[in-house]
């Protein structure tokens, strides 16, 4: 077998601490870009991010010693990405943001109407990030 030399050196094999969980990659990785703004969180409200990782994060809160094993259900401990659990934890907060995007439309206020829909689709790009590996 050949040894690889990564420019990376040991750090490759590492795992970062944000791939512990959801909470962690909030904390840690993604919370601060989302409060500048800055890829892949343009055109997105902290407001909005908050709000859907406190419903991921909930469960993870409570005391680590308290067992919260008999309170989780499927919606409440949310830590893959990848699964359609996480998506549809943005999707209350899609809506929202669709009703009132539809009624600054209707009232002709299309600066207001077009911050909305930005905001909404950051929201559900970020539900499907990181995109999904084909491997």
């Amino acid at each position: 077998m050949l040894e690889k030399n990564w420019m990376l050196g040991e750090a490759f094999a590492i795992r970062s601490k944000h791939h512990d969980s959801i909470k962690a990659l909030w904390e840690t990785k993604w919370r601060f870009p989302c409060v500048k703004g800055l890829y892949p969180f343009h055109d997105g409200s902290i407001a909005d991010f908050d709000k859907v990782f406190e419903h991921l994060i909930k469960v993870r809160n409570c005391h680590p010693s308290f067992d919260v094993s008999a309170l989780i259900t499927p919606t409440e401990n949310i830590n893959d990405a990848y699964s359609d659990a996480y998506s549809e934890a943005f999707f209350p907060t899609c809506t929202s943001l669709l009703d009132q995007a539809d009624s600054a439309t209707a009232e002709n206020n299309p600066a207001l109407a077009s911050s909305l829909y930005l905001r909404i689709a950051c929201l559900y790009r970020i539900s499907r990030f990181p995109i999904m590996n084909s491997a």
